[in-house]
């Protein structure tokens, strides 16, 4: 599926975080919590030249496509420089990219896997952005699919961290 079908089968969807019942709906419309993460010994995004963005990109990638492999659910790439400015335009509208990635730099991916969710923005202002979705107020269970991704993710990136 090229990014442009991809993007029109998104399209085709509703939002399920915005237009579902959840818990508390009355409360809270939708519930996201948002990870960002760096990887060791990598320069920042800002700071990285096209090569090594592209390099991150395609380790992320390959990290993700086994984390979906393995969990038996559909994932979903979006290289951003192969998105037109409308379709970027229609992924920000529905809060699944930042503003930044409106005139992303080499390198810049977008993940998802929307039937959870999940949404990981590669190389934006930071490696990876990684962000879970769910309507009504549910904190709770979207803590535990975040947290579960970024546990298995770090098994097979090395994270930058300070002490």
């Amino acid at each position: 599926m090229t990014p442009a079908e991809a993007i029109n089968d998104l399209f085709k969807q509703k939002v399920c975080w915005l237009s579902d019942s959840g818990p508390d709906d009355d409360i809270a419309i939708s519930s996201r919590i948002r990870f960002a993460r760096n990887l060791k010994g990598e320069n920042f995004p800002v700071q990285a030249d096209d090569n090594a963005l592209c390099g991150i990109r395609d380790d992320i990638l390959s990290v993700l496509r086994k984390i979906a492999e393995k969990n038996h659910f559909r994932m979903r790439e979006f290289p951003m420089d192969a998105l037109s400015v409308l379709d970027r335009g229609f992924l920000m509208e529905r809060h699944l990219i930042s503003r930044e990635f409106m005139n992303p730099r080499h390198g810049a991916a977008l993940a998802t896997n929307r039937e959870q969710g999940t949404f990981v923005m590669i190389n934006e202002e930071d490696h990876l952005r990684i962000q879970v979705l769910a309507p009504g107020f549910q904190l709770k269970e979207l803590w535990s699919r975040i947290n579960e991704l970024d546990d298995r993710m770090s098994e097979n990136l090395p994270y930058a961290f300070d002490e």
